[in-house]
Order: structure tokens, then sequence, then C-alpha cells
């Protein structure tokens, strides 16, 4: 018996994986793994894609779960990967810069800026939802805070500046797009964006904010195991219904 693909998610610009806590229950059994990333060293996607790479079990099938920041180290891996990696799933990601910030902004951003733990309303406002549990918007700040501010100024230039390149491998690369259809940080243009580079690629919308996995997590892991169970088999249905 072919052993089920191994998970592996990869976090948002926080890098800490602990936002996925109320999402892999929702997974029941399935095989899973978070790869956090150092909240003190300033990696860029390269980096982070070697990071993962070496946190990877040493064998067997894996499937990439790319969240928002990390859509590009998923595809990085997969691009090095491409024996055992059966698909990529990128939730509310991007291949370059999603907003309207010019990159030269990113030249001008000081670290200094990061010192200061967003307040409240805007993690509501771009990540969290209006409506967010004050137990997920109390877990988005502290994790925010966890992280030094040379490297979260680093991300965020990451995001303004890092364009994903297309690879070979791609072409025939199972993939999955979750959305947000209440996203205000990653618009359609995006994931149209994301569609270009990946031919295989499916969208399915979720009724959530940016934060799809923590605010849709029940809905999210039934499209993933889904899609996981379709290319296990080497079937890729629609998945949107």
């Amino acid at each position: 018996m072919t052993a089920a693909p191994r998970l592996i998610l990869l976090p948002g610009l926080d890098g800490t994986g602990r936002l996925f806590d109320a999402f892999i229950p929702e997974l029941g059994d399935h095989p899973t793994q978070i790869v956090a990333y150092p909240a003190d060293r300033v990696l860029r996607v390269d980096a982070l894609a070697d990071l993962v790479q070496a946190a990877l079990p040493e064998s067997g099938p894996i499937v990439l779960v790319g969240e928002s920041f990390s859509g590009r180290v998923a595809l990085e891996v997969a691009a090095r990967e491409p024996s055992r990696t059966l698909g990529v799933v990128l939730v509310a990601s991007f291949i370059r810069n999603p907003t309207f910030v010019p990159p030269l902004f990113a030249a001008m951003l000081p670290d200094f800026a990061f010192a200061v733990t967003p307040p409240r309303w805007l993690f509501r406002a771009l990540l969290a939802g209006e409506d967010a549990p004050e137990a997920l918007v109390d877990e988005l700040q502290r994790s925010i805070a966890s992280v030094t501010p040379p490297v979260l100024a680093a991300r965020v230039r990451e995001v303004l500046n890092h364009t994903a390149t297309a690879r070979p491998e791609f072409a025939q690369l199972p993939a999955l797009y979750l959305r947000g259809t209440q996203d205000r940080l990653v618009g359609k243009a995006a994931v149209a964006g994301v569609a270009a580079m990946l031919p295989q690629l499916q969208v399915v919308e979720i009724d959530a904010p940016h934060l799809v996995l923590q605010r849709g997590p029940v809905e999210a892991a039934r499209v993933i195991a889904e899609f996981v169970d379709g290319i296990s088999r080497g079937i890729i249905g629609d998945l949107r219904g």
C-alpha cells in the first residue's frame, strides 16, 4: 500500500507556524509537518527553501502547503524536489508583489518600523476579518511580536521585490489555490499571476478573509484532503463543489 503523502505546512509572514493550531485538527490523522522559520535570522526565499529541504523526511511523497508569504518558498522546494512532490497548495498566496506599494518603497523601509506590533484593528482589517475571534487576534499579535524587526522588515521586502520564475517542472505539477473571498490583501490579479505560471492550477474560493486556514479551517481541510486524495490516486476532479 502506498504511503499517504505528508503535508508540509509552510507559514505566513510571521514564520512561527503557531497559526496552524486551529487548522491541523481538521485534517484528522493525515500526516503533517510544520516547518517554522527562524525568528532572528534574515533568510531570503532561496535560503528558506534550503531550510525546508533540510527538514523534509528522508523519503516518501510530499504535498507542499504554502501560506501567503510562503507560496514562493513552496514553489522553490517543489522545483528542487520534483520526484517526490505530488502537488502544491497555495493559500492566499502570490508570486509577485500583490499590493499597490511600489518595490522602491522596500529599499526605504527601516527595520525599526517593525519594532512596534501593529494595532488589533489593522490585523482585523487586513488579515483576520472584522469579526475575528479575540483569541486569533491575540495569537497574531504574539506571533508577529516574537519575530525580530530586521527579520520582519526583510520578509516584507521579499514580498515587495521578489518574483517567482516559471520552471519546466511546473508544467505538469498538480496545484490548488485557496482564495478567501473577503481577502483584502491578495486580490484576484495575484491569483491570475499564479495561474499563468501553474497550468494545472485549480482555484477554490472559501468564505474567509486573508487568513483562510484560520477562519475557514473546516472547508479548507476538506478541499485539501480531496485534492491530496485525488493526486495520490492520479485523479484530479473539480474541487469547487
